[in-house]
């Protein structure tokens, strides 16, 4: 099926599609796939990192399924529920937060077409302005130029789902591509791109960039090489779950809302 243009595309068949590819049944490099019939698991296996993307039940079956699933995973340190804004049942964010789960974010799922982003005559203006040498990382041991970044945005803690991502890395090298910019040959930002085999999206994730070198054009210059590797990979859309810092920013690009989400985690 092909989409129609960004600028007039329809919203709601587009999260239809999404929710599809992207939540219930996602390709996602490192983490293996459970597809029961009220949720869907996503988990490494060594149960470093589990996220559930996709559920389907009622409101009286929420509090068991969430016992359930935490019992399952009682053993992950990390463990992360989405829960997107048009998801029932209504009383699973309350049931949530009851078990003992934490908001950790509150984004806008948001999407542009791949071939706008790359053809954006700004956006390659404020990228070509930046100073950064961008690196794409291809070992293992390369996940510590990710690290060195993620570690200033999060104030020095460490994420599980660096060491799913550099193995995943070396397992998955033409589905998962990491880019950091450089500075003063340091890591300074970072980005990752994970393309859909389906081709109709590539997700954008783990932005960062180290504070002082915020408003220097490095987001710019990562977004648009992730959108040329997704070109490069005849992917139709980008799509990032923006926080409230990114997504500003987005929007400028001329990337739009497809819905609003939450993450519920155990750390």
């Amino acid at each position: 099926m092909i989409f129609p243009n960004v600028a007039e595309f329809d919203l709601p068949a587009l999260l239809a599609r999404y929710v599809s590819d992207m939540r219930r049944d996602a390709f996602v490099p490192g983490l293996n796939k459970h597809l029961l019939d009220d949720v869907t698991r996503y988990y490494d296996t060594e149960m470093r990192e589990s996220i559930i993307m996709w559920h389907r039940f009622g409101a009286s079956d929420a509090a068991a399924i969430v016992a359930r699933e935490l019992a399952y995973f009682a053993a992950t340190p990390s463990f992360t529920w989405k829960v997107y804004a048009d998801d029932a049942p209504d009383n699973l964010s309350s049931i949530l937060l009851t078990a003992g789960l934490k908001v950790e974010a509150d984004c806008a799922l948001m999407v542009r077409e791949v071939v706008e982003v790359v053809n954006d005559a700004a956006l390659g203006r404020r990228a070509a302005n930046t100073q950064l040498t961008i690196r794409i990382l291809e070992s293992r041991e390369d996940i510590e130029y990710l690290r060195t970044v993620w570690q200033v945005e999060h104030a020095g803690q460490d994420d599980p789902w660096l060491a799913v991502l550099a193995d995943a890395l070396v397992v998955h090298p033409t589905s998962l591509k990491i880019a950091v910019g450089m500075a003063d040959n340091a890591p300074v930002a970072a980005g990752y791109i994970i393309v859909d085999p389906r081709g109709v999206f590539a997700y954008l994730g783990g932005g960062a960039t180290i504070p002082r070198y915020r408003g220097r054009g490095a987001y710019a210059a990562l977004t648009l090489l992730r959108a040329q590797l997704a070109a490069a990979a005849k992917v139709q859309y980008l799509a990032v779950e923006a926080n409230a810092q990114s997504a500003p920013i987005l929007a400028r690009l001329g990337f739009r809302k497809l819905t609003t989400l939450r993450h519920y985690v155990k750390r």
